[in-house]
Parts: structure tokens; C-alpha cells; sequence
């Protein structure tokens, strides 16, 4: 169900050049029920008195409804990222929500591939936290494409992820490096999704930029990954 609540900025913290995790503790008795994967409605005030509305995944799981994180790229002339890097700790904001499909089709018959770029992470993450807290069985790995190693970011917390949960792996992928740390792979997603011989066995949760997004998706196809096993959502936040 959709609803306005009002909440206050707690975090502001850099991980990344040009992105920052925003916290934001719900002002009371509102409370946050969701579904790992889903979006808020940011909505920015204008001063003709009617918000613009921006939509930003939810970056933390949802056992915490009273506190949530979103991860935000800040560009040039953004117009909810700015709002957002301005405003003091403590100041009010204002969302609505929560919305959304691209959430975790259960039960799970099939081992989870997620397949994420730059801060499209955000669902991906929150779904894997979500998984780690599920103790399911199924294997669960993690393709991160970002451009080189000076943009990595949540390396420590997805150590962390698998020691918490052994049927989960990460791998980023550095399109315009080449790593030769663990943890590390030179080139595209596509390049690590070339290595396995048996996609259609495979679940997929794709997040990105839509260009990103629908690219991987065409790839997945032509390699006769059902259309049905390929859940995606073109980043807008």
C-alpha cells in the first residue's frame, strides 16, 4: 500500500566518488513494510508548491521499518540529488511508498544470478541482505559491473555478506581495468556470463540503466534464458 510519511536525513555518507548513502529515521507511529527490491517516492518541494517526485530503490533490507538507506548517484544538475547533498541532518523529508515489482519470486527452484551496475546495486543488495537473514540453500552470486577500481564500493559489506551466508558469491567487473585482486575481473558482466555453459538453469534480477538493463536482458535471451527466469528494473535513482 502506498502512503505519504514524513522522515528526518541521519546519514549522509560518502562511499564512493559522485555517491552517497542518505539514512533517514520514519517519524513515528509511521512505520516501513516492503519488499526487498521495491522503490520510494521521493518527493522534492518546488517553489510552486507542488513536489516533483523522484524514485530511489530502497538500499537496506526490510526487517527495519522504522530506518531505511538510499544510494544516490549525485549528478550535475540532479535535481532530488541536490536536494538531497543541501539539506542539514535532521531536516524533515518526504516519501511516499513503498511501490514496486522487481522483487524476489519465491519459492526458489532455481540458483539466483544478480547482475548489477553502478548504484542499481541498491535493490540487489537489499535483496541479498534480505536472502542472508532466509538461510536458503540455493546459490546466490553477484556480477557488479563499475568502471574501475577507484568507483568500487560496498566491497567490506559484501565480505561480510558471505561470511554470513556460504551459498553467496560477489565478483565486480571492471570494464576499464584489469584486476588481478580476488574479488576482481577485467571486462563486462557479459564476459563472466560467457564462462557458464548452463544460463537457462539460472534465475536473473538485472538492475541499471535502462540501456544497461535491456542489453543484458537481449543477452540473456540469446542465450534461451526463458523470459520468465529474466526479472529486471531500469534504474531511475
Amino acid at each position: 500500500m502506498i502512503t505519504t510519511f514524513k522522515t528526518r536525513l541521519v546519514k549522509k555518507k560518502a562511499v564512493a566518488p559522485n555517491v552517497i548513502v542518505f539514512g533517514f529515521q520514519i517519524d513515528p507511529p509511521a512505520k516501513l513494510r516492503f519488499r526487498a527490491g521495491q522503490y520510494l517516492i521521493l518527493l522534492v518541494p518546488q517553489p510552486s508548491g507542488v513536489p516533483a517526485r523522484r524514485l530511489f530503490s530502497i538500499f537496506t533490507p526490510p526487517s527495519d521499518q522504522k530506518y531505511f538507506e538510499l544510494l544516490v548517484e549525485i549528478l550535475p544538475n540532479g535535481l532530488a540529488a541536490s536536494y538531497l547533498s543541501q539539506i542539514s541532518q535532521t531536516a524533515e523529508v518526504v516519501f511516499q511508498g513503498p511501490a514496486g515489482m522487481f522483487t524476489l519470486r519465491q519459492p526458489f527452484s532455481r540458483d539466483l544470478i544478480f547482475l548489477a551496475t553502478g548504484t542499481g546495486v541498491a535493490p540487489v543488495y537489499s535483496m541479498l541482505r534480505f536472502l542472508a537473514g532466509q538461510k536458503i540453500t540455493r546459490q546466490q552470486q553477484l556480477l557488479f559491473g563499475l568502471r574501475t577500481r577507484a568507483e568500487v564500493f560496498l566491497f567490506e559489506e559484501l565480505k561480510e555478506l558471505q561470511k554470513q551466508n556460504q551459498s553467496f558469491s560477489f565478483l565486480y567487473c571492471l570494464s576499464r581495468e584489469h584486476p588481478t585482486e580476488a574479488g576482481f575481473a577485467p571486462g563486462r558482466v557479459t564476459n563472466e556470463l560467457e564462462k557458464i555453459t548452463n544460463l537457462p538453469d539460472f534465475d536473473f534480477y538485472v538492475c541499471g540503466g535502462k540501456d544497461v538493463v535491456e542489453a543484458l536482458r537481449q543477452y540473456l535471451f540469446g542465450k534461451r534464458v526463458p523470459r520468465a527466469q529474466v526479472y529486471s528494473e531500469k534504474f531511475t535513482g
